[in-house]
């Protein structure tokens, strides 16, 4: 059997895959919470250069449009 290469990069493309695993659930969720919460740059979301609320809800939006 041949092995299949997985695009890793392609497919989390999404913004919403915030933990990186190619699926849109709640582990992203989690992540942004932990991320969130130490204020890591990573999630701010709509590009204001703070970690606030505004990307809190920018991810919700994201999450629920899914990819």
């Amino acid at each position: 059997m041949a092995k299949t290469h997985v695009d890793w990069a392609r497919l989390s493309a999404c913004r919403a895959d915030v933990a990186r695993d190619g699926l849109i659930d709640f582990a992203d969720y989690l992540e942004f919470l932990n991320l969130y919460e130490a204020l890591d740059p990573r999630v701010d979301f709509n590009g204001d250069g703070a970690v606030d609320f505004a990307d809190y809800l920018e991810v919700l939006n994201l999450y629920d449009a899914g990819c």
